[in-house]
């Protein structure tokens, strides 16, 4: 009973936005930072993006943790992992949404490489899984993504995602049904070295275009002040960062003017 409650939850939430929760939790990879400016993540050091860590020097190891609205039914679970090395960039990523009625779950590997002083590729081979109220409804897939950043100078990033370009079906017993391609492309600039500019914009073959854009600025080195908007509708973001040397504390919020506020948490180890 308390397991169709919730779900009933879930399809009316659904209903309201059906881009925000599943093609977030699909297309998206839980990055506190990126979240906290408008989830621009294409052109920055995000996991969102299989490039994303390419041009990092130090490995990382994240955990987040994403509330929607006040709900643990509805919340993600994820962790992270990035291995740099000079042969090949090496990471893996694990995301859990929902309850036991309903829950999507994703495993990712990355691989990334800095082809040159301003050129880095990544590719990321996903495992999706839906869990189903029925068991027999369960639904499995396995898709692919690009990723690339351009560095043309030391201040501005470009970068460039694109989830699923071969359309790999959802495997569902003996019938398929194709998941869409989704593209995203922006840039970041950095004016001062306390503060970051981003922006981008993100298209998928079966939504509208979305338009993001988030900024960082840094006080001092120990503190991180974001925000960001996501147009269309208009959803603001906001979140700080505290850098505690090897450690990091990302703290964010999402807000929806039907639904309400998204409560965001992670910590990043750097190696």
């Amino acid at each position: 009973m308390k397991n169709t409650l919730y779900l009933s939850i879930l399809l009316t939430i659904l209903f309201i936005s059906p881009k925000m929760m599943y093609a977030e939790d699909l297309f998206s990879y839980a990055d506190i930072r990126s979240w906290s400016m408008g989830k621009a993540y294409t052109a920055i050091c995000s996991a969102g993006n299989p490039s994303g860590y390419a041009f990092e020097t130090k490995s990382t190891i994240a955990a987040n943790y994403i509330n929607r609205y006040g709900m643990k039914e509805l919340s993600t679970y994820s962790c992270f992992g990035m291995y740099n090395n000079r042969i090949l960039n090496t990471g893996i990523y694990i995301s859990r949404f929902g309850m036991n009625a309903y829950n999507e779950n994703k495993a990712s590997i990355y691989f990334n490489r800095q082809l040159s002083k301003h050129i880095a590729l990544g590719i990321r081979i996903n495992y999706l899984f839906w869990q189903m109220y029925s068991m027999e409804n369960n639904v499995h897939a396995i898709t692919a993504d690009i990723g690339m950043l351009i560095k043309p100078t030391e201040k501005l990033t470009i970068g460039l995602v694109i989830n699923n370009p071969v359309r790999k079906g959802i495997i569902k017993g003996k019938s398929m049904e194709k998941l869409p391609v989704m593209i995203a492309t922006g840039i970041s600039y950095k004016p001062l070295s306390t503060l970051l500019l981003t922006c981008e914009v993100e298209k998928s073959i079966s939504e509208e275009v979305y338009y993001k854009a988030g900024a960082e600025y840094m006080p001092i080195k120990e503190l991180a002040i974001r925000m960001g908007i996501i147009a269309k509708p208009f959803i603001p973001t906001f979140g700080i960062g505290i850098n505690l040397k090897a450690f990091s504390i990302n703290l964010g919020a999402k807000y929806h003017n039907t639904l309400g506020l998204e409560y965001m948490c992670g910590v990043n180890y750097s190696f």
